[in-house]
């Protein structure tokens, strides 16, 4: 029997590491075809922009006393990030809690039963 977990064991490394040296080729590949001086203008353009508009966003709140992030009865996140010309603010929001708690990923999490402390710091998703 201990053979067979360590042959399991031994092959699940093995796998995960041939996968992983796949995945970094491809992310290699992928980031060389980057114009980087392009997507850093980019950067810095929509960065400044995004900060003056947080800014008049924030004023606005004040001004006009309503939150600028609060948290609805569901527990979903809300932050204001922009007023319309009417004057409607608009506010982003997250709708993953539902799907944390059905799929129970919520168990991963600090506190979450399993006493993983499983947060998803420092990590990077890789979409291609």
């Amino acid at each position: 029997m201990k053979k067979i977990i360590f042959t399991f064991f031994c092959f699940f490394i093995v796998v995960n590491l041939q996968a992983q040296n796949k995945y970094s080729e491809q992310i290699n590949t992928i980031k060389n075809s980057y114009d980087q001086e392009k997507l850093t203008e980019l950067y810095k353009q929509f960065s400044e922009r995004n900060k003056i508009r947080k800014e008049e966003v924030v004023r606005y709140a004040l001004l006009n006393n309503i939150p600028i992030r609060f948290e609805d009865d569901f527990g979903d996140l809300k932050e204001l990030q922009h007023i319309t010309e009417e004057g409607v603010p608009i506010y982003y929001t997250t709708f993953n809690v539902n799907a944390a708690i059905s799929t129970r990923a919520n168990y991963l999490n600090s506190g979450g039963g399993l006493g993983l402390n499983l947060n998803g710091d420092d990590l990077t998703a890789h979409v291609w």
